[in-house]
């Protein structure tokens, strides 16, 4: 005769669906009090509220390897939106259920709508409400929500007053109005009853059910609501996802707004739970500080730290209160470490209250897309070894030297291993615009050559964070940073920025994400403003004409480009050398001057000649104008100079008239300068140059001579050893009469030497 079933236990029809405990998340009151719990109900199934759709994914919960904190993602598969998260601290109470229940062998079960289905919902704008049920209690005491939490029930250590506590928090967030739609909250809280009840129906007493939720849904899960039909459930909507785990990070949390500003605070509550007291939280928390400020050089002795104690008990005490709060923390800080200036102490309060920790997960747990794409890429180019936890370190090419060559090896049997370094290349550009903290360019050694490329790289658990929460962009590593790329160049609204992305995406051999750049910037471009903007473009872009035969893609579409810009230049520089009035604005216009005319020296960057003609026409206009900046003034007659643009006469004229008389002596010391920033050589051969400047240094009078002697001898403070000797030589001509510049092996008087070495004494800086 085969045994009988178990007879299902008579089913109540009022009151909570089993024993029903409401917490707040994160709180570690909530999870110290759920332990004792545990232990008198004893339950046969424990039940979460969470995704239900994980339930098949709970075995990091008791994984030797696993370190919160953690969290359940999911995000729809394709990268197509956003991803919801689910953290998990050590004292976080659906954690230290999942553990007891998992630990004893018990049933545990998350209970909520599927994370599929909450994706759904937020892509509708609808989902999690936009403020915690906790503001509406806590602003009866006109207090902040945390102060009025650690106050009421943090520090709670009785069982009868902390029950009796959340149970009036749960009748009144009975009647409190979410900022969610109705229907979710009401959706969710029908899910959650029909799913406690099937856990009823396999068998469980109620009494042996236990059920840990948010106190705002504790009064909803009774038996005398309808629980959600089965029906109503296959129609909820879902999109295609799958919860996986991921590494977390105390900072993550804080930064959420439905997290726990100060974890890292209330991870010293629970240790000193766990040590049977919360006595010793105020001196480690302060203690804590004071190292923080020690570590700066602000030293803090003992006896500060004693009395910041003392006096945070001491508010505790006349607010009521058991034990100091957060607020209290901070104010004797403020008071006796800080001298009165809460400035003073409040960024290393919220270090130590959000603190530093990072979560590990075991390798065995599932993976997202991205994340198995990583590895997978990793292991293709060789890069592995730069996986392991560790400081950064040069990323070695297949040379074997501490940088990459781009160029296509010789001599090898295979494409794959002729391009292994381009290809490491673009996949550690890639990485930067996940923005993981992996690799960082040296930048450097790339100024020098475009076909080297020097790396640093290192993994670090921050960085497997990194990596989950960027799942949401996409499957693979490449079409993560085509993402990326394409939301950098949306907010973009300079040309600047829009040259510079085209470059990155060139560099990231992503070339479709290149040509929207490159349109991005011929758009822009029509309207840009700035001088320095358009300069950063054209740079940009020779940088890519430059690397083209190392990089194996096409610049055609890039001439028109050049094209366009240097035309904008053309029309630009000569207002902006009008305008630049200020150092900083002198400065920036230097640096895009070069910028334009290093690009213009190179005929083979596939600007159109007509253009660089244009250019060279604006230059003459800055070179010969009055109204133009003097150093700039100066700067373009020496770019023009070199290239054989600027005729002898039309210089000898500039000269002659920047360095006359009636010109301000400063203004005609920086022209002097500026001009003698660029093709020395050139200029070194010009007497006609040195005896001007001879004669308009002699004519000056003594305090016009004082306002031009910096400028003077910033100029003179360029010039080498060998170069000096050789100002020496065509001075000595002038002044001797010869007239012209000298032969080598002319030959000049000690003396004649000595008196024109005196005099340039005086206008070099010393090193």
């Amino acid at each position: 005769m085969p045994p009988k079933a178990p007879r299902r236990p008579k089913k109540p029809t009022e009151g909570p669906l089993g024993r029903v405990f409401g917490v707040r998340h994160h709180s570690p009151a909530s999870s110290w009090h759920l332990r004792r719990v545990l232990a008198a109900v004893d339950p046969s199934a424990v039940l979460i509220e969470g995704p239900s759709d994980a339930n098949g994914r709970l075995e990091p919960f008791v994984h030797g390897e696993t370190r919160p904190p953690v969290a359940l993602f999911s995000v729809p598969k394709g990268g197509s939106g956003a991803p919801v998260v689910y953290p998990y601290l050590a004292w976080s109470p659906e954690w230290v259920a999942a553990r007891w229940g998992l630990e004893n062998g018990r049933l545990v079960r998350f209970i909520d709508v599927p994370s599929s289905t909450l994706l759904a919902w937020l892509s509708e704008a609808k989902g999690s409400p936009r403020r915690d049920p906790l503001d509406a209690a806590a602003g009866v005491d006109g207090d902040d929500q945390e102060t009025w939490w650690e106050r009421g029930f943090e520090h709670l250590d009785d069982p009868e007053a902390f029950d009796g506590a959340m149970a009036s928090l749960e009748e009144g967030l009975a009647g409190y109005e979410s900022d969610a739609p109705e229907e979710v909250t009401a959706t969710r809280e029908a899910y959650m009853r029909r799913a406690i009840r099937a856990v009823i129906e396999e068998g469980h007493e109620p009494s042996k059910v236990l059920v840990v939720c948010g106190a705002s849904h504790a009064r909803a899960l009774r038996w005398e609501l309808p629980p959600m039909k089965d029906g109503d459930a296959r129609r909820l909507p879902k999109v295609d996802a799958e919860p996986t785990w991921m590494p977390y990070s105390l900072a993550r949390v804080a930064a959420r707004a439905d997290g726990a500003p100060a974890p890292g605070y209330q991870s010293l509550l629970w240790e000193g739970r766990l040590r049977g007291g919360s006595r010793t939280v105020a001196s480690r928390f302060l203690s804590a500080v004071a190292g923080l400020l020690r570590a700066e050089g602000k030293v803090r002795s003992s006896a500060e730290v004693i009395e910041a104690v003392r006096l945070a008990e001491a508010l505790a005490a006349l607010s009521g209160a058991s034990a100091p709060t957060l607020r209290d923390l901070l104010d004797a800080a403020t008071a006796c470490l800080g001298g009165g200036s809460r400035e003073e102490v409040e960024r290393f309060v919220r270090a130590v209250a959000v603190g530093d920790r990072v979560g590990s997960l075991p390798s065995v747990g599932h993976q997202t897309p991205l994340q198995a794409d990583f590895a997978k890429q990793l292991d293709a180019l060789d890069l592995t070894a730069w996986r392991r936890d560790g400081e950064p370190r040069p990323v070695q090419g297949v040379t074997g030297k501490p940088w990459l060559d781009l160029r296509p090896r010789a001599g090898v049997l295979s494409e794959e291993a002729a391009l292994k370094d381009l290809r490491r290349s673009a996949f550690l550009h890639r990485t930067v615009h996940l923005r993981l903290g992996f690799a960082v360019p040296v930048e450097s050694v790339r100024d020098q050559n475009t076909f080297k490329e020097a790396w640093r790289a290192g993994w670090s658990a921050e960085c497997e964070v990194r990596l989950a929460e960027r799942a949401e962009d996409g499957e693979s590593v490449e079409a993560a940073a085509r993402r990326a790329l394409r939301r950098a160049l949306a907010a973009c609204h300079n040309v600047r920025e829009a040259a510079r992305l085209a470059r990155q995406a060139r560099e990231c051999d992503l070339l479709d994400a290149a040509q929207e750049a490159c349109d991005r910037v011929q758009a822009l471009a029509v309207d840009e403003g700035s001088f320095a903007s358009v300069a950063d473009a054209v740079d940009e872009l020779a940088t890519l004409v430059r690397a083209r035969d190392v990089r194996q893609t096409s610049v055609e579409p890039l001439r028109p480009l050049l094209t366009q810009l240097f035309l904008r230049a053309s029309l630009l520089l000569p207002t902006a050398s009008r305008c630049a009035d200020d150092e900083a604005t002198l400065g920036a216009s230097l640096k895009a001057l070069e910028k334009v005319e290093r690009v213009a020296a190179l005929e083979d960057l596939g600007a159109d000649p007509s253009a660089v003609s244009r250019w060279d026409e604006a230059l003459r206009q800055v070179a010969l104008g009055d109204s133009s900046n003097a150093s700039l003034s100066g700067v373009a007659c020496a770019m023009l100079t070199a290239r054989g643009k600027l005729p002898e006469a039309l210089l000898d004229e500039a000269l002659t008239r920047r360095l006359s008389p009636g010109t301000d002596a400063q203004q005609a010391a920086g022209y002097f300068e500026g001009l003698l920033s660029q093709n020395r050589d050139a200029l070194l051969a010009r007497p006609r140059l040195w005896d001007t400047l001879s004669g308009w240094i002699e004519a000056l009078e003594p305090r016009a001579f004082l306002r031009a002697l910096v400028p003077l001898r910033r100029a003179f403070a360029k010039l080498n050893r060998d170069e000096l000797h050789r100002v020496q030589q065509v001075l000595a001509g002038v002044w001797s009469g010869v007239g012209e510049t000298p032969e080598e092996d002319t030959a000049y008087t000690p003396e004649e030497l000595a008196s024109v070495g005196a005099l340039l004494e005086g206008l070099v800086l010393e090193p």
